[in-house]
């Protein structure tokens, strides 16, 4: 990737969220993976990771759109489910999720409106057990940006207001440890991606838990991320 080209994407995956943002579909030969983008961004942010699993295993991509900002945990569930509701038939589906976005295939694996059956998934820097970023931010003026996702990913009560994994035994997390930004590294353990630590996604059952010398922000960018999501969703 040129140094150009290297910029411009992360210029797209920094588009915020917003009501025209649409969900992007690429149609391809190979087994469905659903893409969700986490708290702030929009499908943009996604497209890297949808642009290489197309591109080098043909699958077919739903990069979805979803109101992670203004709406609580249990209406967004809702809105993702009618998305899948038009786009999925009964098969198996892979997921590839970033931050928030794994806290949200939790509840949608959970969900009894489910008519899906799980392939693999990954998820990228999920916030499994919390932040303590918005632990901190909760107290402030700006837990108001985090919308009502800054109430169900405080780490004393993400347990109680999120669903556990049930299919764990075909998930994998990848974590990053590169932390660029600093601004937080205070409030974060000694291993960190500047918005996650670590050992925050780390969940049980899971059946691999992987550590990449990667960034929060633009881990969908990581050539080694990318390989890892393909190789583990064919293996």
């Amino acid at each position: 990737m040129t140094v150009l080209k290297k910029w411009v994407s992360k210029a797209k995956i920094l588009s915020p969220p917003g009501p025209w943002v649409k969900s992007r579909h690429r149609e391809g030969q190979g087994r469905k993976v659903v893409l969700l983008h986490g708290l702030w961004r929009s499908p943009a942010s996604m497209e890297p990771m949808a642009e290489w699993l197309h591109s080098s295993d043909g699958r077919t991509c739903l990069n979805i759109s979803y109101p992670s900002v203004t709406q609580p945990y249990e209406q967004v569930i809702e809105h993702i489910e009618s998305i899948l509701l038009e786009h999925l038939d009964d098969g198996p589906v892979d997921f590839v999720t970033h931050s928030l976005g794994g806290v949200v295939l939790r509840g949608l694996l959970a969900s009894s409106n489910r008519h899906w059956t799980l392939g693999k998934a990954v998820m990228l820097a999920p916030p499994n057990n919390g932040s303590q970023i918005i632990d901190w931010v909760g107290g402030s003026p700006l837990r108001h940006l985090l919308g009502p996702a800054g109430e169900y990913l405080k780490t004393g009560t993400i347990h109680q207001s999120i669903p556990s994994l049930i299919e764990a035994e075909k998930v994998a997390v990848i974590m990053g440890k590169k932390d660029q930004l600093k601004l937080f590294s205070s409030f974060l353990e000694a291993q960190n991606d500047g918005i996650v630590s670590v050992e925050d996604g780390r969940v049980d059952g899971l059946s691999q838990f992987m550590v990449e010398e990667a960034d929060h922000t633009f881990m969908m960018i990581n050539p080694r991320v990318q390989k890892l999501v393909s190789d583990f969703l064919k293996s």
